[in-house]
């Protein structure tokens, strides 16, 4: 990871859909809120979150407009993340602050989310396959 530095929260691009309410309510708890940043993808100058969208919903919870973040130097798929953030945008999720109305119940979450994601990967990889 790189330097660590704070945004406003308005201005990450969510990659996920949905929060987990027990997620949440797990984190809300933590000191990890405050010391754990959140990693972020510089996608043409554009912040898009590669994870940490639950701490980032749980710091507009407690009324916090910043966050912590580093841009990530993870190896990622980043056309999983593209993907992942057309789906976002087709959904009307630009920010942290659009997924305030999406927590829901982490069984949900699973189907919801997980599963999806879950076909997404499987789908890169059958197109993967296919270029090789």
């Amino acid at each position: 990871m790189s330097e660590r530095f704070e945004v406003r929260i308005e201005y990450l691009q969510p990659s996920q859909l949905y929060i987990s309410k027990d997620k949440l309510r797990a984190i809300r708890n933590k000191e990890t809120l405050k010391s754990v940043p959140v990693p972020v993808i510089d996608f043409d100058g554009k912040l898009v979150m590669a994870d940490g969208h639950t701490r980032a919903v749980a710091a507009i919870i407690e009324d916090r407009d910043s966050i912590f973040i580093e841009i990530t130097d993870e190896k990622l798929d980043l056309e999983a993340y593209e993907e992942c953030v057309k789906w976002c945008v087709e959904e009307g999720v630009f920010t942290p602050y659009d997924l305030v109305g999406r927590i829901i119940n982490h069984e949900d979450y699973r189907v919801l989310w997980y599963e999806r994601c879950e076909r997404l990967h499987e789908e890169l990889k059958s197109k993967r396959r296919c270029l090789d």
